[in-house]
């Protein structure tokens, strides 16, 4: 079988739907032998955007 997922990303952000988003892709990467790569995604208004130079 060809395999159509090299790599998986899988955007979190805590929420009941990303768990679930990341078991479904494990259960995906085991069976096609791929790697996952997690990016959590946080709320704007939970950077301090006063501190932001610090960031860049």
């Amino acid at each position: 079988m060809t395999n159509n997922f090299k790599t998986i990303l899988v955007p979190l952000d805590g929420s009941r739907y990303s768990k679930k988003a990341l078991q479904r892709a494990i259960e995906i990467a085991h069976a096609f032998d791929s790697k996952i790569i997690l990016v959590y995604v946080a709320e704007k208004s939970s950077i301090n955007l006063l501190d932001r130079k610090e960031y860049m």
